[in-house]
């Protein structure tokens, strides 16, 4: 059996694509209770589809009308 021989461009685009997930997950996460912080945190340390789904369940954030 050979050993994997994923290409360093294979790899370099899954990289940026995730880090790309990442960002745009936080983005979403500005606008709810979690915040931005905290979304990106879990998007990092767990996957840009959790970090999704935490954020989502957070609800949104309460505006305050003055």
């Amino acid at each position: 059996m050979q050993p994997s021989t994923a290409k360093p461009a294979t790899s370099l685009l899954f990289i940026l694509i995730w880090i790309i997930l990442i960002i745009l997950v936080a983005r979403y996460g500005r606008k709810r209770k979690l915040g931005l912080g905290w979304t990106l945190v879990i998007s990092i340390i767990l996957s840009p589809i959790l970090g999704f789904i935490i954020a989502a369940a957070s609800g949104k954030k309460e505006v305050l009308i003055r």
